[in-house]
């Protein structure tokens, strides 16, 4: 078909107006199609799914998952140990940073720190059964 600036009769205009239509209707049904796609990927249970998936895919989800507890858990009580039941706002502000630091120290060396106390207990244990 002729360019549309060139179009010189009825029938070439009727032409280029029936390929146009065409092409609406192609984008159209491809809108839809992924539309359809897009919804179906937002939808609470696919992405529940997903994440899941990403979850249990992972080589190490447990070490992960324990490293940050365990970094948790240490971070919360060495800011309880530090400020008890003080209610300065100094000592408090104090405490939130050094739980802040913990936490993510914590979490960042678990293996290390796991294998460090793996180590101690072994070694305690082992002198006990050789007394």
């Amino acid at each position: 078909m002729n360019n549309p600036d060139n179009i010189t009769s009825v029938a070439e205009l009727k032409g280029a107006i029936r390929i146009l239509e065409g092409e609406q209707q192609l984008k159209g049904r491809l809108l839809k199609e992924h539309a359809l796609v897009v919804y179906e990927r937002f939808k609470p249970v696919n992405l529940i799914r997903d994440l899941l998936k990403d979850l249990f895919s992972s080589a190490y989800p447990v070490d992960d998952i324990s490293g940050t507890a365990a970094g948790m858990t240490g971070g919360y009580l060495l800011k309880k140990l530090f400020v008890g039941k003080s209610s300065g706002a100094f000592r408090n502000l104090l405490g939130y940073v050094l739980q802040y630091v913990a936490t993510n120290f914590l979490a960042r060396n678990s293996a290390i720190i796991k294998a460090v106390a793996l180590s101690v207990f072994d070694m305690i244990f082992r002198k006990k059964r050789a007394d």
